[in-house]
Order: structure tokens, then C-alpha cells, then sequence
């Protein structure tokens, strides 16, 4: 681990050095060659990259000629790094080196890419530098909101997973609950679900009091009452199970529905009923005996 911090410093440092930038976000401010240049480079090899100016070429991918002719000099110099500073990290093949070099190139690329002036509705102006600072600030929220929204339902996963398999008896070899085979029944619907199968919620308030909005999955089977279950015996549990420290809210479940990939291949008494009619290609084979709990 040490080891790969180590390196990626490294491929920093190199990018700092070659292209005298700090952040990613700096290849903005910086031109690229011209078409003419380009143009000469592919087609006799005159004007390539120049080892003192070094300038990648973000409208192609890296597996372009002028771009192949850029990470073949940044390798190179970076193995005069490693001999000038003396690293002290394990060595890497020449292969290694290009692939980190392409990766990051590749991130900057898209950073570039989202940046560039897209083209407004009606197909003939392009947007403002107001439009485009907007437009980038609302796809970084959209972002965050998604990865909110992942470690919500990683958390809330594993919660259940750990509820239902501490209440079920399965984590003591031998040990027996009274309503073990109701427990383990929903640590199975839980498990084969797992995190995609969790719902998403949006949060709000209701008279100043938090609130989560609980999106609707329409091809899952309607597994409120199991829930609810799970939730109650969480509650009771405290602070033996995991938890994100905030304190209990109100959950709605909303009219939204879900536009995450749904969860393929699983039995299809875990499928909406109707939906799965309209879709059947999506169950697996297997069967699962489901309990009405009581």
C-alpha cells in the first residue's frame, strides 16, 4: 500500500516536472498542438512533441501517434527521476510506467472533456464560460449525490446482513433462536439482494423534522413488512450494530422510482409478481421458498 502511494507521487511529480502544473484541473490553461502539427506528425513524423515543451493532444485518445510519442518521453524522463533522486521504491518494468502514465492522462482527459464549450439546444451556439462553470458545478453535485447515495446502501446492507445473521444464530456455531428460521429467511432475502437491491433514499424535512423520501424499485417484490422487521430488531440492537452515527428519522416511501440497473438472476419469488410477467427472462431458475411472516 505504502508502496503504491509511493508511485503515484511519483506519476505526479513527473506531470508537475514535464508540464509545470500542480493540479489536474491546471491542463485547462494549457494549449494543445495545432491540427498543422498533428497533421505533419502523423503523416511524415516532422514536428513532434517537443521534450521541453511537452503538450498532449486531449481531442484524440492516447493511442494516438502524437500521444504514444508524448508517454515515450515521459517514461524516459521519469526513469532520469529515479536515477537523479534515488528512489527508494521497488522497481517497475517500463510497461507499468506507461500504463500509469495513460491512466492519468486519461482522467485528464475527461476533465478537459467536460470542460470543452458544449453545444446549446438549438444546435448552433455554443455555451457561455458562465454556462460551462454551471453546468460543471451541477455534474460534481450529481456526483456526490450518487456517492452518497452508494455508501447509504452499503451501510444499510450491511446493518441488515448483521441484524439478521446475529438474530438467526448463525454467527455461534450450534446456537439455536427461537425464531431462527424466520431470521435466517430474511438474512437470505437480504443477502441475495445485496446492495443494489437496497433502496435509495432523498432526505428532507417534514415541519423541521428529517426526513428520508424511499425511492420505489418496481421489479423487487414488495418486502416492506420484512423490512420493517429487520429495521425494529436494528433498534433494539443499538450499538452493536454498525451504524453512521445520525440519529433516527422519518422514512416515506416515494413515488420516484429507481433509475439504478436493477438486480438480475435472482429466484423469482424475489421479483414484483406483474413486473416479472412483462420480464421473465430476468429470474433465474432457482426457486426460494418464501414464509409469511406473521
Amino acid at each position: 500500500m505504502v508502496d503504491a502511494i509511493a508511485q503515484q507521487e511519483h506519476t505526479h511529480h513527473l506531470y508537475a516536472e514535464s508540464f509545470q502544473v500542480s493540479k489536474d484541473k491546471d491542463f485547462l490553461l494549457i494549449s494543445g498542438p495545432s491540427k498543422e502539427e498533428l497533421k505533419l506528425f502523423a503523416e511524415i513524423g516532422l514536428n513532434g512533441p517537443d521534450h521541453f515543451d511537452l503538450q498532449w493532444d486531449f481531442g484524440h485518445p492516447a493511442s494516438s501517434d502524437w500521444n504514444q510519442a508524448v508517454i515515450a518521453l515521459l517514461t524516459h524522463k521519469l526513469a532520469e527521476l529515479q536515477q537523479e533522486e534515488k528512489w527508494t521504491t521497488a522497481p517497475k518494468s517500463q510497461a507499468y510506467w506507461e500504463e500509469t502514465i495513460t491512466q492519468k492522462f486519461n482522467c485528464i482527459r475527461t476533465i478537459v472533456s467536460k470542460a470543452k464549450l458544449h453545444l446549446l439546444d438549438d444546435d448552433q451556439s455554443a455555451e457561455t464560460n458562465h454556462q460551462v462553470a454551471n453546468r460543471l458545478v451541477k455534474e460534481k453535485d450529481a456526483s456526490l449525490k450518487k456517492s452518497r447515495r452508494d455508501a447509504h446502501r452499503m451501510s444499510k446492507y450491511k446493518c441488515r446482513i448483521c441484524v439478521t445473521k446475529a438474530t438467526s444464530g448463525l454467527s455461534e456455531e450450534g446456537s439455536e433462536n427461537e425464531d431462527a428460521c424466520a431470521w435466517r429467511f430474511l438474512h437470505d432475502i437480504v443477502k441475495m439482494l445485496g446492495t443494489d437491491g437496497m433502496s435509495s433514499e432523498e432526505s428532507g424535512e417534514d415541519d423541521m423534522e428529517s426526513v428520508f423520501f424511499t425511492s420505489v424499485m418496481p421489479w423487487q417484490r414488495d418486502i416492506a413488512r420484512e423490512l420493517r422487521l429487520i429495521n425494529a430488531k436494528s433498534c433494539s440492537l443499538g450499538s452493536g450494530m454498525p451504524s453512521k452515527g445520525a440519529k433516527a428519522a422519518k422514512h416515506i416511501k416515494s413515488t420516484n422510482v429507481m433509475l439504478r440497473k436493477l438486480v438480475k438472476a435472482l429466484p423469482p419469488q424475489l421479483y414484483n409478481p406483474e413486473w416479472l410477467a412483462m420480464n421473465q427472462k430476468m429470474a433465474s431458475e432457482e426457486t426460494f421458498q418464501w414464509l409469511d411472516l406473521m
